[in-house]
């Protein structure tokens, strides 16, 4: 496949191997086929023939299937097809049917053999696969690069069979409703607590619809890749959104990483004159920002286009193909140094780079170890998923294939994982999915690793509302600053990924006011840790508001509850005022029984006292709602009608009063004298007086005259 098609998409049906075609050279059309009888046909053969030779399969694939349905029988478009089907993983077990029905005598000369076995190895038969695959390295006059594959597919299959012997006890389904669609859905990448998932779409969805270029609409085109996102509320993935316009565009745009707060987004761009770079866009409130392309020596002539950022920020891992590799992409890492030049460019060595491609890394939050794909090492296809264990800052532990089922045959790439361990994200183009490709959720992530862990979150808030603050991290131990961080304007969320083995910390800032700081020591944790630090700043006027409210929420519940506990049916204070004012009528004055108190009205359950009246309630200054029931003019009357409310369950009722709308306990009747000298009623609103208005006159008459003037 040419190298124009391969920078622009990230799609797996797109990682394709040239197989031997037409054997047309360049600029030549393919010859006319005999077998061509209808009009018009020659022409969609020349097409699908050039596409074929260019490795332009999905293209191709249309052109054939419409022969096909004039010629049913033809040997050379069933080859073609079942090439074809080869690269398409949903459908490698049609690549078989159709070799199967082909006449091998004919085929005798070909390479009919090493397609075979590529076919039986796609399908999982791997002893059929290496009985096709010897048969065709026995054979004398294949060209030397056919030898180098069908010996790779050979080693392929043997290390297919070991895995598949050996099968790692993991579940994998595949993601599902709202996340996959009938289009494709491919390269997850999540924050680190697993609460926004973004994936690359292509589809009917994709920003400028059919396409043959960026900005050229064409029916025959093809959708353009764009990014979508999707957040989990409940536990449950959200409808998938686009990214936005200021990110998704015209032309290809992948997403290939996600910051482990999930503020920075690191895209896959190819630029004209560039064979493909990485940029990054930051979460600015709840917004994106306009993608920048990376500074420093990650950028360079060739291809850049898989990456990875450690917990502290300070590194980035990322896939090559510049010179000086092992062979094919290779993966390096950088460091960063001030705010965006990237430097110290280094090779992660032999243990992770093979003389074939090293792509997709993922470094864990934890720093522990390495995710990766490779078509080298043990690979039992294509690309399998490796993890090699970080010793030192210089230094990777021999590659581990992380097995089967997760690897197959097939391409295996793109794998993410939560923090905790527990699930692991990846992309598919396997058979019984819902659409060409699919996202797949693998429980749990890893097989014999163990996560050791603190996932540090928050919300920072300023006057209870959120705001952006600065959070920095160091080594309580030593003083030595690990990272900086800010809480998203927006929501004033924060998330820090602490690996054990330190005594951590955190110093919260803002502007204006004293830093916050708080400890967290897991130098001996032995598992995955999830601690919250949610911190509030106040300003002076905010926390006396606070303070008071408070200190009157307190105060009326001290005294309510002290009424409560301290009272019995008819206590000594109940006692003297029923001698004192049991019979007093005043005017305005009435008496209920307070039946409850709540911050939180809606837990209180009063079914029980409903038969005796209404129950009212009244949500008062300090936030406090109380619930009453009944009214009576007398005391007395009140403090009969409370044991009935007592009778029926609510044991802590007790008596106030209102006078002139305005709520007392009893003894605020007695300290304000409202029984001695009760306060004078509120005035009644004057009634307005009605203009006078006097009478038209009738239509047709004339006015009276004016009274003559007195002498």
């Amino acid at each position: 496949m040419k190298k124009q098609l391969l920078v622009f998409t990230l799609s797996l049906c797109c990682l394709l191997l040239i197989l031997p075609a037409a054997g047309q050279e360049e600029g030549k059309k393919p010859k006319k086929k005999k077998f061509l009888s209808e009009k018009g046909d020659d022409l969609t053969w020349q097409q699908a023939e050039l596409l074929f030779e260019d490795g332009n399969f999905q293209l191709a694939f249309p052109k054939y299937k419409k022969l096909e349905e004039k010629y049913p029988n033809e040997p050379v478009i069933l080859f073609r097809l079942a090439v074809v089907y080869l690269y398409q993983p949903e459908n490698v077990e049609k690549s078989l049917e159709y070799l199967n029905r082909l006449d091998k005598k004919k085929f005798a000369k070909t390479d009919l053999p090493l397609i075979m076995g590529k076919a039986y190895h796609a399908n999982g038969r791997m002893d059929e696969a290496l009985a096709s695959l010897n048969e065709y390295t026995a054979k004398k006059g294949n060209s030397a690069a056919n030898m180098v594959e069908a010996n790779m597919y050979i080693n392929y299959c043997n290390n297919a069979k070991v895995l598949m012997s050996n099968p790692v006890n993991i579940k994998i389904r595949n993601a599902g409703a709202p996340i996959n669609t009938y289009n494709s859905e491919y390269v997850p990448v999540i924050s680190s607590d697993e609460s926004v998932l973004m994936f690359t779409y292509r589809g009917e969805k994709s920003t400028g619809g059919r396409q043959r270029l960026p900005g050229e609409p064409s029916p025959n085109g093809e959708y353009f890749e764009d990014i979508f996102i999707t957040n989990k509320v409940d536990n449950k993935w959200e409808d998938p959104l686009t990214i936005g316009g200021i990110i998704n565009t015209d032309a290809h745009d992948a997403c290939i990483a996600l910051s482990n707060d999930g503020q920075k987004l690191f895209i896959f761009k190819n630029l004209p004159n560039d064979l493909g770079s990485i940029f990054m866009s930051q979460l600015d409130s709840n917004r994106w920002t306009s993608p920048k392309e990376l500074k420093g020596g990650i950028t360079s002539n060739a291809w850049e286009g898989s990456c990875s950022l450690s917990a502290d920020e300070r590194t980035i891992f990322f896939s090559s193909e510049r010179a000086g590799g092992y062979g094919g992409k290779d993966i390096y890492k950088a460091t960063l140094q001030g705010d965006t030049m990237w430097v110290n460019i280094k090779n992660l060595g032999p243990n992770v780079n093979t003389d074939k491609d090293d792509d997709a890394p993922f470094i864990h939050p934890s720093g522990a170890f390495l995710i990766f794909s490779s078509r080298g090492h043990n690979s039992m296809g294509g690309f399998d998923i490796f993890r090699t264990d970080v010793e030192n800052d210089t230094s990777f532990s021999k590659a581990i294939n992380i097995g089967y089922p997760i690897n197959t045959p097939g391409d295996d790439i793109y794998y993410v994982m939560s923090a905790d361990g527990k699930k692991g994200y990846y992309s598919s183009g396997k058979s019984g999915g819902m659409g060409q490709q699919d996202i797949y959720v693998t429980e749990p992530a890893l097989v014999g690793k163990k996560v050791l862990l603190a996932l540090v979150k928050g919300i920072i808030t300023l006057n209870d509302k959120p705001v952006q603050a600065e959070i920095r991290v160091s080594n309580a131990e030593t003083g030595n600053e690990i990272a900086v961080y800010k809480s998203n304007m927006a929501s004033g969320k924060y998330l820090f990924n602490a690996p054990a083995g330190k005594n951590y910390k955190f110093v919260f800032k803002l502007p204006l006011f004293d830093p916050i700081e708080k400890g967290l020591n897991i130098m001996a944790i032995d598992s995955f840790i999830e601690p919250t630090f949610n911190i509030s700043f106040y300003t002076p006027e905010y926390a006396a508001m606070l303070k008071a409210k408070q200190d009157s929420i307190d105060r009326v519940l001290a005294i309510e509850k002290a009424m409560k506990e301290g009272r019995s049916n008819l206590d000594m204070l109940d006692e003297n005022l029923l001698a004192k004012y049991g019979a007093v009528k005043l005017k305005g004055l009435a008496y209920q029984v307070q039946i409850g108190a709540f911050s939180m009205a809606k837990n209180f359950k009063f079914a029980s006292v409903a038969k005796y009246g209404k129950v009212s309630k009244v949500k008062g200054t300090d936030d406090i709602t109380r619930f009453t029931i009944g009214s009576n003019q007398t005391m007395n009357d009140a403090f009969l009608f409370k044991q009935k409310i007592i009778a029926a369950g609510i044991e802590d009722a007790f008596v106030t009063a209102t006078y002139n709308g305005k709520r007392y306990l009893l003894r605020e009747l007695v300290s304000e004298k409202i029984f001695e000298n009760p306060p004078p009623p509120p005035p009644a609103p004057e009634k307005p007086v009605k203009p006078v208005v006097k009478p038209k006159p009738k239509p047709g008459t004339k006015p009276a005259p004016k009274p003559a003037p007195k002498k």
